[in-house]
């Protein structure tokens, strides 16, 4: 369990981390998009009517579980030590950073689309037909992160077994959180 609460708190951090780096990388060297205020405006209006902000808070529960869960498994004793130490601390220190995180993915957006696109795109998620997609956008985001769980531990496993066996096979140390 600790490998896999690492392995993912690792990899939402790397893919907040890639996706700004690529933001900032098509804006300085390959010119995908210039910045302007109109783009950042545009991107921002985007992000509003889509509710991205709801579904980065919603990314903040998700982030306090597995430290939790980490962080517990160390202290069983003290489990509600910790949940309020959370509170006191990373939620707030999450909650006070999440206009930074508004504006790099403004970036992002307005790094990759043209202003054009972004306004179909607000016109889109306006009409009937996108306001319906908005509406089952939660359930089909938390459908697809079910199945992509599930789907993520089988293919894991059957890797990993594959891994192990010719790691042995090259006389490889299997490190123990591997090891079955």
């Amino acid at each position: 369990m600790k490998l896999k609460t690492f392995l993912c708190m690792l990899a939402l951090t790397s893919i907040l981390s890639l996706g700004i780096a690529q933001a900032d990388d098509a804006v300085t060297t390959n010119g995908t998009a210039a910045l302007t205020d109109e783009s950042l405006a545009t991107a921002r209006e985007l992000m509003s009517i889509t509710k991205s902000d709801e579904v980065s808070k919603q990314v903040l529960p998700i982030l306090m579980k597995s430290y939790a869960n980490l962080m517990v498994r160390d202290n069983p004793e003290k489990a509600q030590q910790v949940s309020n130490l959370l509170s006191k601390f990373l939620i707030p220190e999450f909650t006070a950073h999440m206009d930074e995180l508004r504006d790099h993915i403004a970036h992002i957006y307005a790094a990759n689309l043209s202003v054009g696109d972004m306004q179909n795109m607000i016109a889109f998620y306006k009409s009937p037909t996108g306001q319906t997609v908005l509406s089952k956008l939660p359930v089909i985001m938390q459908q697809t992160l079910q199945i992509s769980s599930v789907w993520g531990k089988e293919v894991a496993a059957a890797a990993t077994l594959k891994l192990i066996e010719e790691m042995r096979k090259n006389n490889l140390n299997v490190p123990k959180e591997m090891a079955l």
